[in-house]
C-alpha cells in the first residue's frame, strides 16, 4: 500500500511540474495607472497596432513611447461605442517591448477590446462610392484635397 501511495504521489508531482511550465507573456497588456492615462505594453511587436476609430468622438492623445525626441502626441478619435474603421500605428521594427500611451479615453471604451496587432494593413478600397482613380487617402477621410494643388 505504501508503494502505491508513493507511486501515485510521484505521478501527481510529475504532472504538476509538467503543467506548471511558464506560459508566454500576453502579446499586449493594457494598464490603467490612473483615470486619465492608459498604457499599452506590447511584448511581441508586429508591424502595426490597429487603432479603432469612431468619427463622432472627440480626439484623445496617443503616443508611441520611445527614446527619440520626435516622439509626439497624436490627436486621434478612438472608438468609444462603435467602430467606423481602423488606422494603423507603425511600431518600431526589432524593438521589444513597445509602450503606447493614451490620454483622455474612458476605461470602458470599446477601443481597448478591439485594438489589434497585425503585420499587414489592408488599404484596398472596399467602399462602393470610393473613387477608383482620383486621389483619396488609404483609409478614413481627408479634409480638403484642393489645398495641396
Amino acid at each position: 500500500m505504501r508503494k502505491l501511495t508513493t507511486l501515485l504521489f510521484s505521478l501527481l508531482l510529475a504532472l504538476c511540474i509538467s503543467c506548471s511550465k511558464k506560459s508566454n507573456p500576453p502579446a499586449m497588456e493594457i494598464l490603467h495607472p490612473n483615470d486619465t492615462l492608459t498604457r499599452i505594453e506590447i511584448n511581441s511587436p508586429q508591424r502595426y497596432l490597429l487603432l479603432p476609430i469612431e468619427e463622432s468622438q472627440p480626439e484623445v492623445q496617443v503616443r508611441l513611447v520611445g527614446d527619440r525626441p520626435e516622439d509626439t502626441w497624436l490627436d486621434i478619435r478612438l472608438a468609444v461605442d462603435s467602430i467606423d474603421y481602423y488606422v494603423p500605428l507603425a511600431l518600431p521594427e526589432g524593438k521589444s517591448p513597445v509602450t503606447v500611451e493614451i490620454i483622455g479615453l474612458d476605461k470602458k471604451a470599446i477601443s481597448y477590446e478591439k485594438i489589434q496587432l497585425a503585420d499587414t494593413f489592408d488599404t484596398s478600397a472596399k467602399d462602393y462610392y470610393r473613387p477608383a482613380y482620383h486621389h483619396s487617402p488609404a483609409y478614413g477621410w481627408m479634409n480638403d484635397p484642393n489645398g495641396m494643388i
